[in-house]
C-alpha cells in the first residue's frame, strides 16, 4: 500500500518529467484504491492478486482478515500505518472487475467453460 502527496514521472530516455495518469499507475504494477481522478491510495497489484487467489482457494476467508495479515506483515517490514480496510476491499473489488473484463473483451478469455 502506498499513499501519494505527490508523484512525478521521469522519462528514462529524455529525463522529461510528467504528472502520472490511473493509467500510468496501473501498467507499473499498482491499482488505485478507487477509479477518480485523483489518486491518493495505491494498492501492489501483487497483495491484490494474493488476495484473489485465497479468497478463490479458501472459501470462507474474509478479505478483512486478509487486510489486517497484510498490514502486519507491512509492519514487519518497517512500514507504518494502519491498511483502510474499506478503500482495500473497494479496490479488490474493481481490480477484479477489471481483470474479469481484460479476460473476456481484450483476451477472449471464458472461465467457465
Amino acid at each position: 500500500r502506498f499513499v501519494l502527496k505527490g508523484a512525478t514521472f521521469v522519462c528514462d530516455t529524455c529525463d522529461s518529467l510528467t504528472k502520472p495518469t490511473i493509467d500510468d499507475y496501473v501498467f507499473s504494477g499498482f491499482f488505485p484504491a478507487s477509479l477518480s481522478e485523483t489518486v491518493t491510495y495505491l494498492f501492489s497489484e501483487e497483495a491484490l492478486l494474493l488476495c484473489h487467489h485465497i479468497s478463490h482457494k479458501c472459501p470462507g476467508s474474509s478479505k478483512n482478515m486478509y487486510a489486517h495479515t497484510l498490514e502486519e506483515v507491512s509492519k514487519e517490514y518497517g512500514r507504518t500505518g494502519p491498511i483502510n480496510i474499506p478503500l482495500f476491499t473497494t479496490a479488490e473489488r474493481e481490480w477484479e472487475t477489471c481483470r474479469h473484463y481484460i479476460d473476456q473483451e481484450v483476451f477472449k478469455r471464458n472461465k467457465i467453460d
